[in-house]
């Protein structure tokens, strides 16, 4: 997980200065034509600092959801403690979300959902390994809640992302009860 903490001032500014520059050029041109040169010359950067703090593009957008993540799980456990609820994980995690719309509408943008999933998988192993969520259903539960999670918050995202954090909380959290799924 990303630790900002062990990082120099200038490092952690130069991959925020890198980051930036790349969402500013996501927001004009498809992501394959986007090169390092442009997001050097963009982010007031040399190559070697790009090259020393990443290795290629997908490596800043990866970086950047490590970093999202690590902020989301410092606010979510000093507001609920070591074990928060599911449905306190999953609103903090549409709050997030939502206060991240800017990165997460480019991923969409950019057919980048690949990227997305591999984040919130690593995020449902780090709930599943600290015993935060139930683990005994073997692979399948899993997979189906990622699956869902992500294209509901892809869904809500392409739509404005109209209902509240909230709302979205609760509407996520009556998926897991059969009651609603079933007449």
């Amino acid at each position: 997980m990303f630790q900002s903490g062990k990082e120099s001032r200038q490092v952690v500014r130069s991959r925020e200065w890198i980051f930036e520059a790349l969402l500013r050029l996501m927001g004009k041109k498809n992501f394959s034509d986007i090169t390092i040169t442009q997001i050097c010359k963009i982010a007031g950067v040399g190559r070697q600092t790009f090259y020393r703090r990443f290795t290629n593009k997908e490596d800043i957008i990866k970086y950047e959801l490590e970093r999202s993540f690590s902020d989301y799980l410092l606010n979510l456990f000093k507001l609920f403690g070591p074990t928060p609820s599911p449905e306190e994980i999953i609103i903090e995690g549409f709050k997030h979300w939502k206060k991240n719309a800017r990165v997460h509408k480019l991923l969409i943008k950019h057919h980048m959902d690949g990227i997305f999933l591999k984040s919130l998988e690593q995020h449902y192993k780090f709930f599943r390994e600290n015993n935060i969520i139930r683990s005994e259903w073997g692979a399948y539960l899993p997979e189906f809640a990622l699956g869902g999670v992500l294209l509901v918050l892809m869904t809500w995202i392409k739509n404005g992302m109209q209902e509240t954090p909230e709302e979205m909380g609760e509407i996520v959290s009556g998926f897991f009860n059969p009651r609603h799924l079933w007449k």
